[in-house]
């Protein structure tokens, strides 16, 4: 599952509310025909359908997954794993539940999109906060580690003024 997991980002792009978008990867035997992917499809679309779910891009769609060698290394068929969307969050939840359970769904997860975090508070992060990774904030007084206050990337003022955006694709 990491494999899905560390690729989930790149369909996670847009601004759709968190428990309406789920994931959705289907079963299919890698070495299938290409008819047999053709009604895998039917199926899965008939399926989400039924669900009241509107079917979004592959993974492969929006990876532009193209090249032999990187479909290959994953577990699953990006084609065959799709992002949908559901009317609201109770039929997400509904449709989160009956996909689980069907045979011919290899995962299906939430969508939750990432936001920024507030920092009117320092990262929790005790090496963070016993000033040890000063690298990130060096307030010159680091025990084991004395420092020149102010000789790191400024990370804190970096954090306040951006932590990312949700109109970028990522994949890890």
């Amino acid at each position: 599952m990491l494999p899905l997991l560390s690729l989930l980002a790149v369909l996670a792009v847009g601004t759709a509310g968190p428990t309406r978008d789920l994931l959705v990867v289907w079963n299919r035997d890698r070495s299938a025909s290409s008819a047999e992917l053709a009604a895998v499809r039917a199926s899965a679309a008939a399926r989400l359908a039924a669900l009241g779910l509107a079917r979004g891009p592959s993974l492969a769609d929006a990876a532009h997954l193209t090249e032999p060698a990187r479909v290959r290394d994953l577990p699953y068929d990006p084609a065959l794993a799709w992002r949908v969307t559901a009317s609201d969050g109770a039929a997400a939840a509904r449709a989160l539940t009956a996909l689980s359970a069907d045979p011919a769904v290899r995962y299906a997860e939430p969508i939750v999109p990432r936001g920024p975090c507030a920092l009117d508070h320092p990262p929790d992060d005790p090496l963070f906060l016993d000033h040890r990774q000063w690298g990130l904030a060096n307030f010159g007084d680091s025990p084991g580690n004395p420092g020149v206050a102010g000789a790191d990337i400024h990370a804190l003022a970096a954090w306040a003024r951006a932590v990312g955006a949700n109109d970028l694709t990522l994949a890890i």
